[in-house]
Formats: structure tokens, sequence, C-alpha cells
């Protein structure tokens, strides 16, 4: 599915829950101290997890290229930045590059809740334990939602 070749082969997730943090906004990452999962404390740094709360992040456009206060759904990543720069630029480019332009954020573009978005979950079993890893489609790119795990009881 990965675009070119790009993709892991082994992925792993950290532990994370949806309960509101020590500054009341959702999203809690843990860490594996002394063989439990505990969450984060103090001013603590680790290497994020797979969480939406992890993933899901800010971008603000600003210019007279852009629509004003939207606030899109549609899953992006850093590596459409370049495709939608040289959209505005004019620049013709061909499937060498990866990334979408974000059509979406564009003063003329669609409306977001427009574009047409399929969502996949892959499952993998492993002993007592499954993970599931949630992607997005848009257009022909593929983007990770979140992923998580599911302990056997």
């Amino acid at each position: 599915m990965p675009a070119k070749g790009r993709g892991p082969d082994i992925l792993i997730t950290f532990p994370w829950s949806s309960q509101k943090n020590k500054y009341g906004f959702p999203g809690m990452d843990y860490s594996n101290t002394g063989g439990k999962s505990r969450p984060r404390t103090g001013v603590s740094a680790g290497h994020g997890s797979m969480s939406p709360w992890t993933i899901r992040n800010t971008m603000i456009a600003w210019g007279v290229d852009f629509k004003s206060g939207i606030k899109s759904r549609v899953p992006t990543a850093n590596i459409d930045f370049t495709a939608t720069i040289l959209s505005l630029k004019n620049i013709r480019f061909d499937d060498d590059i990866q990334g979408r332009v974000l059509h979406e954020a564009l003063k003329n573009g669609p409306d977001s809740e427009k574009i047409p978005v399929e969502t996949k979950l892959l499952t993998i079993h492993h002993h007592e334990r499954t993970s599931v890893v949630q992607i997005s489609l848009v257009g022909k790119n593929w983007y990770i939602d979140k992923s998580w795990r599911i302990e056997a009881e």
C-alpha cells in the first residue's frame, strides 16, 4: 500500500488512552517502568505513540491562496507540503513527488467535508496480543491515523 516502497517492516506502538492529561486535554501516553506501563508524569519525554492525540497536529497556512478559518479533518502529512507549494507556484511535477496537493485548504478548493476518505483497519494477532493500525486513503495517498493494542483477557 505505501507509495514506492515507503513503509515499515515492523510497527511498534506504545500504550495510550484518551483520558485527560494533567493539563485537562485528552490524550495520555504511557511508558514502561519496572515492567509495568504507567502514565508519563513530570517533565518526561518519550518517543510518542501512535495515538490520535500524538499523531494529530495543527497546521497553520496563511496567505491569499488559503481559505480562512477552516478546520479540516482530511488526513494530511508533512509529505504533502511539497506538492502543495509546487502547485501554488505553478511548478509542474509528476508522480515522483510523493504527497498530495491540499486542495481543501486552498481558497478555491473543495469543501473538506466532501473529500472522499476511505478508512481501513489492519489487524495482526501475535500470541496473546492483537495490534491494530487504522489507515486512511485520500486519493492515492495512505495516512496512519492511529494504532492500538488489545491484550488478551
